[in-house]
């Protein structure tokens, strides 16, 4: 009897055991095949969608002040004059003490809060200034993004963009040459895909431009799309490279190129 009892045990106990194995690779294969989905959809947006979604990732963005995040808002500033200004601020920092994320720190709080104080307090101009970011991590780099937007007076807005690369494990800023090393990408075709699509969207401006349109047209032949003169670029949604030419950093226009590989 006691045997019995004993065999019995022993058959339900194997029985628990086969039905929580069963389960388990139930679940393993649940999430895995989750895994795949979610990689295979990343893997299907197209490049227009990528586009797409980095030039609507800096609209009503809620900013979370969360000391142990790695990028964080450091100033902000939403505020307005009748006839005099409106600006709507939000600068980062990143939340490392080393002395390159500081460099980077001091360079932001500089570049953005003397134009900041200026307009408040000099501008002859009714001036709308915006200032967003965002920020990326990826192989273990940090690419923090800040876009800002200016109008003063009558000039045509201008749309700039700013952008930072830092390596988390060297605790280095990164070249473009860098990241298309570190990614193990052909420097050739990249360059040979920027002169292609810069030609490209020139070609269909050039007609409008001759017809006294106001469309900022391109240099091709200049020295800004060549690798080791480009400095706005970032390593963003899906692990892809962002190279953007930002000619409001230096023309008063909003006109923006985004080239991703």
């Amino acid at each position: 009897m006691l045997k019995n009892k004993k065999t019995l045990l022993i058959i339900l106990i194997s029985f628990i055991v086969i039905i929580a194995v069963i389960i388990g690779i139930i679940l393993i294969k649940k999430n895995t095949a989750s895994t795949e989905e979610t990689s295979k959809e990343e893997q299907s947006l197209t490049l227009e969608e990528l586009e797409n979604n980095f030039k609507n990732a800096f609209y009503n963005i809620e900013y979370e002040e969360n000391e142990e995040a790695l990028v964080t808002p450091v100033y902000q500033l939403n505020k307005s004059e009748e006839n005099k200004y409106d600006v709507n601020v939000n600068l980062p920092k990143i939340n490392l003490n080393t002395d390159i994320t500081n460099k980077i720190n001091d360079e932001i709080i500089n570049t953005y809060g003397v134009k900041l104080l200026d307009i408040i307090k000099n501008n002859q101009e009714y001036t709308l200034y915006n200032i967003d970011y965002v920020s990326f991590i990826n192989d273990n780099v940090l690419s923090v993004v800040i876009k800002s937007t200016l109008k003063e007076g009558s000039n045509p807005q201008r749309v700039m963009l700013q952008t930072y690369n830092y390596d988390l494990d060297n605790n280095k800023e990164l070249s473009l040459e860098e990241i298309l090393n570190l990614k193990q990408i052909e420097k050739s075709v990249v360059q040979s895909k920027i002169i292609e699509t810069v030609r490209e969207k020139n070609t269909n401006v050039t007609d409008y431009a001759g017809q006294g349109y106001n469309i900022f047209v391109r240099d091709i032949r200049s020295d800004e799309y060549l690798i080791p003169n480009i400095t706005t670029f970032f390593i963003g949604e899906g692990g892809h490279i962002f190279i953007v030419f930002a000619y409001g950093n230096n023309n008063y226009t909003a006109t923006m190129d985004v080239i991703i590989i």
